[in-house]
């Protein structure tokens, strides 16, 4: 029987059966350790369980002590790519959304996930003061894909959602869901924050993987005052950045590591790939999308400093302003 995960609190009790490395039928014992975990843009609002799961669980079922399943078991937390084994971290899919899945599968002969096309951060200091924004509710926008739903409504980067027909937003994640539950084609009412000004915008829901990012080129925002429009700060500057994998963050590295350079860019000169960004200004970053806020935010008004990591040794690397475009 399939329960309610929507009713699952950490630190409950819960079970993990599975068939690891072929040897069979096997319970292990354990906890809820968190909810909402995000191992990739595809796998959101994970279960975290300490009961043990390795290799062989993989879509064997996470119960709670009244042997309802709450999860379906998908992922673990290994240092180790080579010879993977289970760290005390584990991940299940919750029970509700293998219920929806199982639905539209039966329904349409397969899933199908609502897309919206934009990366987005939670209103943590750090980016409350990047964008000046200070409400209560919300999350922001870091980038917004070419030929999506997200550009055809008019968001843009730095954009905060405040709330989506009605339901305040508290966290990305929680935007993600109720994009993710939509239907195809259906029109979400965003009530969005822009550089102190409230807009409502309607997005019109598609299917994920249906709309290939990078197909249409958008044309650029209209300057808003004397700023910078941020997509054009990063273009200037020429770098793309990946985040940390498993085993890197396993090893204590934090930051985000140098993947591209544009010879063209600002940055064309200073940066190599390989290069292991750990600092922006002295504000240490855990992650590209923190990365891309605090340097256009930053490179828009002023030479920014970057703390980088280049073979085995901490240096600084001093980029210029972007000029403005007269």
């Amino acid at each position: 029987k399939l329960g309610d995960s929507s009713e699952v609190k950490v630190g409950q009790l819960v079970m993990a059966i599975g068939n690891p490395f072929g040897l069979g039928e096997t319970v292990t014992q354990g906890i809820i350790s968190a909810r909402n975990r995000s191992l990739s843009d595809t796998q959101r609002d994970l279960f975290q369980t300490d009961a043990a799961i390795n290799p062989g669980n993989s879509g064997g079922p996470l119960v709670n002590i009244r042997g309802e399943i709450i999860g379906i078991n998908v992922a673990i937390f290994s240092p180790d790519k080579e010879n993977p084994g289970f760290q005390g971290v584990g991940f299940s899919i919750p029970s509700n959304d293998v219920k929806d899945a199982l639905f539209q599968i039966l329904e349409r002969g397969r899933p199908i996930r609502g897309f919206l096309g934009v990366e987005m951060r939670d209103m943590d200091p750090a980016v409350r003061q990047a964008i000046g924004y200070q409400g209560e509710y919300g999350a922001a926008v870091i980038r917004v894909a070419p030929g999506s739903p997200a550009l055809a409504a008019g968001l843009r980067p730095w954009d905060v959602v405040r709330a989506v027909d009605g339901e305040n937003i508290r966290s990305f994640t929680q935007l993600f869901a109720r994009v993710d539950r939509a239907k195809v084609g259906q029109q979400l009412t965003l009530d969005v924050w822009r550089k102190g000004e409230s807009l409502q915008l309607k997005a019109t829901i598609a299917e994920r993987g249906a709309v290939t990012p990078g197909t249409q080129t958008p044309s650029n925002p209209p300057s808003q005052g004397q700023t910078h429009d941020p997509e054009e700060v990063l273009q200037a500057l020429g770098v793309e950045v990946r985040d940390l994998d498993v085993p890197e963050r396993m090893r204590g590295f934090r930051g985000v590591v140098v993947t591209g350079i544009s010879k063209s860019g600002l940055a064309g000169e200073l940066l190599t790939p390989g290069d292991l960004v750990i600092a922006v200004n002295n504000s240490r970053i855990s992650s590209a999308s923190e990365f891309f806020l605090y340097l256009a935010a930053s490179a828009a008004v002023q030479d920014t400093t970057l703390h980088v990591i280049r073979d085995g040794l901490v240096i600084r690397v001093n980029l210029p302003a972007v000029p403005r475009k007269e």
